[in-house]
């Protein structure tokens, strides 16, 4: 038979031979427990009174790890707290790691608290490794280093240049990198592969012909996962060889009223003159005698002539080298140089004349209108093809008729004032055109006009 026997219930109990009762106090026991925001464990107790218990719950806690850093051989712990504890790692061939304090101790363990998914912690064959953060991929590249890359020749030309790959491995391991040339009907392993190192270069530099590309590999591994990564970078270096320069040409025209502007009176007589010349052959080869020019100088003008013209000057070239050699295929080339141009032009005129009905040869007789000219009419405004917003005045004797001329391809003119009265005089005219000769739109009036010994009058055109 059992000699004590105890009960959860707070009832006396006797033991075997012991008249005394005994008491069991159930006021300390546990009864509930609960747990806040906070992340506070508050717990109750069979008496009504509680404890509280703080619980760690994220690495900006006091006691949670936040970073770490190594230097030398000391790796130092920051705490939520920002308190540090340093754990010193050893330089020479023994195997303690001992915590680094007032008196230095062995570590038997490590323990880490990670509350950051960017902090990985492996153990591979005796050796610890913390990585905190992604490591940085590897970012190659290549670039024409040192003589530079010639672009400006033919296809045959030789060439001595520099390659090099860079490989920024960033937080990966460098397992090898090679330079490839990719040029059709040269590809092939140009340099490496090489196991360590940021960079590699083609050793001696190319000497070589043509348009060239290369690619450098690069093979890594990502320290996180071991994972192999491969990545590559190219290097495109093209010829663009210049032509060459167009030729020149040098012109003048020396007519009546001049030339200014390249623009010559309908009616001018002169003539126009001109040279050629080739420009820089940029490394072709210039044909002889292929310098040419569209027309023949000097070109007379007459004032029957009515056209405009567009001088140019062309040469022939052909790539560098025994007849063309030097490129793949043989290379020809005409330049022809930018025209310059003569146009036609009709300007405003206007005067008298006794003559009801001028025809074309009458109107292009520039010499027998203007007066500069030694002509009897009146004048032209050379280089003045709108009429509109026009004022001249002119002087005539005995009865005549008045002449306001211009382009054809102009429009009509909505009034025409005698600029002293300001009165409109558009009807004397005919309201209108009286003809269209050739290209040119003729207003007279209906009526000779009386000019006596001498009469001046002055017209505004809208």
């Amino acid at each position: 038979m059992a000699s004590n026997v105890r009960f959860l219930d707070q009832v006396p109990v006797s033991a075997y031979g012991n008249t005394t009762a005994l008491t069991i106090n159930t006021g300390s026991f546990m009864v509930t427990g609960s747990v806040d925001d906070n992340n506070k464990l508050t717990f109750t107790k069979g008496d009504g009174s509680t404890f509280d218990l703080q619980v760690a719950a994220s690495a900006s806690s006091a006691d949670a790890l936040v970073t770490a850093s190594v230097s030398a051989s000391t790796m130092t712990f920051t705490k939520g707290d920002a308190s540090t504890f340093d754990v010193g790692l050893p330089s020479g061939g023994g195997s303690d790691i001992t915590y680094n304090t007032s008196a230095s101790q062995i570590i038997q363990d490590i323990v880490v608290k990670d509350f950051d998914t960017d902090v990985t912690v492996t153990f591979d064959a005796g050796k610890l490794t913390f990585l905190f953060g992604t490591p940085q991929a590897p970012n190659p590249a290549m670039a024409n280093s040192g003589d530079t890359f010639l672009t400006d020749r033919f296809n045959k030309v030789l060439d001595t240049y520099g390659v090099t790959g860079t490989f920024n491995i960033g937080g990966y391991t460098l397992l090898s990198a090679s330079i490839f040339e990719t040029t059709a009907g040269s590809e092939g392993l140009v340099a490496g592969p090489v196991y360590t190192g940021t960079t590699l270069s083609i050793s001696p530099d190319p000497n070589t012909s043509g348009s060239r590309s290369y690619r450098l590999d690069i093979t890594s591994s990502n320290p996180s996962d071991n994972s192999i990564d491969t990545q590559s970078a190219t290097l495109s270096l093209n010829l663009s060889k210049s032509q060459p320069a167009v030729p020149t040409q040098a012109a003048s025209a020396t007519v009546q009223l001049s030339a200014a502007s390249n623009q010559i009176e309908e009616g001018a007589t002169g003539s126009i003159t001109f040279t050629a010349d080739t420009g820089s052959a940029n490394g072709w080869v210039y044909e002889a005698a292929s310098l040419n020019t569209n027309f023949s100088s000097p070109i007379t003008i007459t004032n029957s002539d009515v056209g405009g013209y567009s001088i140019s000057a062309s040469a022939n070239y052909s790539s560098s080298g025994t007849n063309g050699s030097d490129n793949d295929p043989v290379l020809t080339v005409t330049k022809t140089s930018t025209p310059t141009v003569f146009t036609r032009i009709r300007s405003l005129r206007y005067g008298a004349s006794t003559d009801a009905d001028l025809d074309l040869t009458e109107l292009r007789d520039i010499d027998a209108w203007d007066t500069a000219l030694g002509g009897t009419i009146g004048s032209i405004e050379k280089g003045t093809t709108n009429p509109v917003g026009q004022n001249f005045q002119f002087t005539w004797t005995g009865d005549k008729y008045h002449y306001i001329i211009y382009d054809s391809a102009r429009a009509n003119l909505s009034d025409i004032k005698e600029t002293d009265t300001n009165f409109s005089v558009l009807s004397s005219f005919g309201g209108g055109p009286y003809a269209t000769v050739g290209d040119y739109k003729i207003y007279r009036t209906t009526a000779v006009q009386a000019g006596y010994a001498g009469t001046t009058i002055k017209y505004s055109l809208s």
